[in-house]
């Protein structure tokens, strides 16, 4: 039996999965199997893994999404050890033989990731994602997770008991879904951190966290489907977690107001005072919705003259 497999979900990836699967293949560590499930692509991805069909097995699906796909593989494979990588990210060399080693000789642990880089689509490179994340850590880092998102999907390797312990990828969240597996798996396991970078992360937008209208939504359900489904979680972690949900709400109702859609900004940003009434920001900003738009801009022009700090 395999102890290790490997899953890529591809649609319409045809021309980055074979440079996956080669990264894959180079491996230090080889006692593998590798399952491809294509997605419904509609370009060259399906010959593009039947180049390597001695060494994988390609399913096909229809269209049903990343988290679909990543079910389809999981369920389909015999390994005690799972991976995953997206066709548009490549693994180092050296990236599962540290991670299986670390499995094997810490039984408590069922999951340990890595670090990463990214390349950008403008050329421009950033050589570590951990070394910017306060928190990411191994051991027990449910309120971790919570707080600062720092395990990438593609640097995980995990126990298949993790899966049937804490369940598989939601395939109802269209994003987040990833977050939310590791959130459950954080919460009844603990997790190993390597400081290795493993995995490159390529053609990557600059900024899109940023914007509030894609990002937070999906964060919001994430949290509102945490404290639905694990309702006896500590109540520091319940803390953090509505804590989450008032950041996110704040940052839709601000987007919102910025734009003049004061209606849409009152319910997102009521709904931020609802998980955390000591958001003052939120409160300022919906007192604001309730005023002239020509007194909310002399009051912001007064704002901008008031030296920060």
């Amino acid at each position: 039996i395999p102890r290790f497999y490997h899953i890529n979900p591809p649609c319409n990836r045809g021309e980055d999965i074979g440079e996956a699967l080669e990264s894959v293949l180079r491996q230090t560590y080889q006692d593998f199997e590798i399952i491809v499930v294509d997605d419904g692509s509609k370009d060259d991805t399906e010959q593009a893994g039947k180049r390597f069909s001695d060494r994988v097995t390609n399913v096909r699906q229809e269209n049903a999404g990343v988290s679909a796909a990543r079910n389809h593989g999981i369920r389909i494979s015999s390994g005690k050890y799972m991976a995953f990588l997206d066709a548009d990210e490549l693994w180092k060399p050296e990236k599962l033989d540290p991670q299986v080693r670390a499995l094997d000789e810490e039984g408590e642990i069922g999951l340990v990731c890595s670090d990463f880089s990214t390349i950008f689509v403008d050329g421009s490179v950033q050589e570590s994602y951990l070394k910017n994340c306060r928190l990411a850590r191994s051991g027990y880092v449910f309120d971790e997770v919570i707080q600062e998102y720092f395990i990438l999907t593609s640097t995980v390797l995990l126990r298949r008991e993790c899966l049937s312990d804490s369940g598989l990828f939601d395939e109802t969240l269209k994003a987040s879904e990833d977050r939310d597996l590791w959130l459950r798996i954080c919460y009844r396991w603990k997790i190993k951190v390597l400081p290795e970078v493993s995995v490159i992360k390529r053609n990557q937008p600059r900024n899109l966290s940023s914007d509030p209208m894609r990002s937070a939504p999906n964060r919001i359900r994430l949290f509102e489907k945490l404290l639905r489904t694990i309702p006896e979680m500590p109540e520091r972690s319940k803390k953090l977690v509505r804590n989450e949900l008032s950041v996110n709400s704040f940052d839709l109702g601000y987007h919102h107001f910025r734009q003049g859609r004061k209606s849409d900004a009152r319910r997102y940003l009521r709904t931020s005072l609802k998980y955390r009434w000591t958001n003052w920001r939120a409160l300022a900003y919906w007192w604001a919705c309730l005023l002239p738009a020509p007194l909310v801009r002399v009051l912001k022009r007064i704002r901008r003259r008031i030296p920060r700090g």
